[in-house]
């Protein structure tokens, strides 16, 4: 069954989603902060809309973020339930929600630029030490599963900046994110976000590439 959320992008969140992505713990924060918005009460905020989030769960399961000229997508890993007030996201295969303070928790472990199993292992005795109500094997648990994950990362851009002929055309695809294994695909002319979209979903026609 197909299900599909949007958020909008507010003032705080976009300066977040707007951080570069070099290094997979980019893309795991930002997939946690990610949750942090869908699991906030709806409220209206002064700031004008930077952009949407998406989330679409079918056969596909992705974060789809559109801000200015550019959308971009990777895999989510967790499920999610929305009432009629507000979302629940969880670990099917633990049975935990995936609440606030799992959130905040996550968040400060892969703000780290250290990610040694000994490091871990301190961070994990430290957070058992701090507050015996967080479930260290969760934690664990989480904590390699996110690290493992594929991203699956696409962004679509339409850079007038960068531009250099068929080496970095206007409209392109940037397929990975480090430098190691990126790579565009070019575009002729821009795409929508529903085209976008439609190059993710595998449920509608492929897409094919043609030689220039």
């Amino acid at each position: 069954m197909e299900k599909l959320f949007e958020k909008p992008i507010q003032e705080t969140f976009f300066k977040k989603v707007v951080k570069p992505i070099r290094r997979k713990e980019d893309i795991i924060i930002l997939l946690l902060e990610t949750i942090k918005i869908f699991l906030m009460k709806d409220f209206i905020e002064v700031t004008e809309e930077k952009g949407k989030v998406i989330l679409k769960i079918d056969k596909m399961s992705r974060l789809i973020f559109q801000i200015e000229n550019k959308y971009f997508s990777f895999n989510f890993p967790f499920n999610i339930e929305k009432d009629k007030t507000s979302f629940r996201v969880y670990d099917s295969l633990l049975g935990i929600d995936i609440d606030n303070k799992f959130i905040s928790t996550l968040i400060s472990i892969f703000n780290q630029r250290v990610m040694t199993n000994s490091f871990l292992d301190d961070i994990y005795c430290e957070l058992a030490c701090e507050d015996n109500s967080i479930n260290i094997d969760h934690i664990r648990i989480l904590v390699e599963r996110l690290s493992m994950f594929e991203s699956g990362y696409l962004r679509y851009d339409y850079d007038t900046k960068h531009q250099k002929g068929h080496i970095h055309p206007i409209n392109h695809l940037d397929v990975n994110y480090s430098d190691g294994s990126t790579f565009k695909l070019g575009f002729k002319d821009s795409i929508t976000i529903d085209d976008f979209i439609d190059i993710l979903d595998l449920k509608t026609n492929c897409h094919y590439l043609n030689k220039i």
